[in-house]
């Protein structure tokens, strides 16, 4: 019985060793339309404002916009033509590439993107940054936080 003790208590120090060393920071990202605009016109640009609280060894390397099918018109896809990746309740449409971001210390950064082609409708597009440890990042330590923009597309 006492060697089962300590091989289970063995178990749980490596195991609470192994979490510890994994655990990820706490990251804060927001953001928000510029201006009090929230309805576009096709072929308008959004602008953005992205802002963030990380710890201070982390910054926002990067980031992304996508379009989940269920938070936008069902021709999204089709009209820009790109295709719908993942499985339900997850299928995204991915219009851009990460935008890289200089290591300039920013707490915050103005993003943007067309909605040439878009159709008329109402938007819920998925903003995600991605923060990363200074100097050097290891993806194995890489934080993915999201935030929402909302708008509708009009003639």
């Amino acid at each position: 019985m006492k060697k089962f003790l300590i091989i289970a208590l063995a178990l749980v120090t490596t195991f609470a060793c192994f979490a510890q060393g994994t655990k990820k920071p706490k990251v804060t990202f927001k953001t928000t339309l510029i201006g009090e605009k929230a309805v576009f016109k096709p072929g308008e640009d959004i602008q953005f404002k992205m802002e963030f609280k990380a710890p201070e060894n982390y910054r926002m390397a990067a980031w992304v916009a996508l379009a989940y099918t269920k938070n936008v018109p069902a021709d999204f896809a089709k009209a820009i033509n790109k295709k719908v990746t993942g499985k339900a309740p997850y299928q995204c449409v991915r219009f851009m590439n990460y935008q890289w971001l200089p290591n300039n210390g920013k707490k915050e950064y103005i993003g943007k993107f067309s909605t040439k082609d878009f159709p008329e409708g109402d938007y819920k597009m998925s903003i995600t940054g991605l923060f990363r440890e200074k100097p050097k990042g290891n993806v194995k330590t890489d934080v993915y936080q999201g935030a929402d923009l909302i708008f509708s597309i009009e003639k």
